[in-house]
């Protein structure tokens, strides 16, 4: 009897900070496309934020780690971390199908319906689509209905709310003083404490 591949999402960004959003985006993810577990995976210098300043790696590790502790779904990677160079998606499932744990498994990459309609201009997008599925989730402000054909048969669109929070607005609320509980897991407000992170 042929033994069941592991079905496992792929989540990648900056995750500064990690938010509830992300969150409720990757359950739902996990029960949808009856996914297996979640890779959460901190890009240490993204192609489309060169230039941006980031928070340090190693806090933003932290801040996911403590984010995903209580669902032993939800796993965090450090293989962009761990990668001098820059981010790209491509390098990154070609190390994943390189390990013997995720070389059988069926990967989907779980991506905003704003990256999607930009996604042909990701480095070796037809090498990515080789190794991985889409899963798409959708934003407000993309419409994803001029897509190529070709590209929407490779794709699997999933329903979660439309929701506004983003890391952006977390940060100026801290840099302004203000409450963001709630909107972060209580773990990563915590740490967001401690380490008083965004700051101006």
């Amino acid at each position: 009897m042929a033994t069941k591949k592991k079905r496992i999402g792929i989540f990648g960004g900056t995750f500064d900070p990690i938010h509830v959003g992300h969150l409720i985006i990757a359950e739902i993810a996990l029960s949808e496309l009856r996914l297996d577990s979640i890779l959460f995976i901190p890009a240490a210098s993204p192609p489309h934020k060169l230039g941006r300043s980031l928070s340090d790696p190693a806090i933003r590790k932290r801040l996911v780690a403590a984010a995903i502790a209580e669902n032993p779904q939800f796993k965090l990677s450090e293989i962009e971390l761990n990668r001098p160079d820059v981010s790209y998606m491509v390098d990154t499932l070609s190390e994943l199908i390189a390990d013997p744990e995720y070389r059988s498994a069926e990967l989907f990459l779980i991506i905003g319906a704003d990256n999607y309609i930009t996604f042909q201009n990701w480095r070796d997008y037809k090498r990515i689509l080789t190794m991985a599925k889409l899963a798409v989730y959708p934003r407000i402000e993309a419409d994803v209905s001029q897509m190529s054909d070709d590209l929407q048969c490779q794709t699997i669109f999933f329903h979660a709310p439309r929701m506004e929070i983003s890391s952006s607005h977390i940060r100026d609320l801290v840099a302004q003083n203000r409450a963001v509980s709630y909107l972060v897991p209580k773990g990563v407000e915590l740490l967001i404490r401690e380490l008083n992170l965004y700051r101006k």
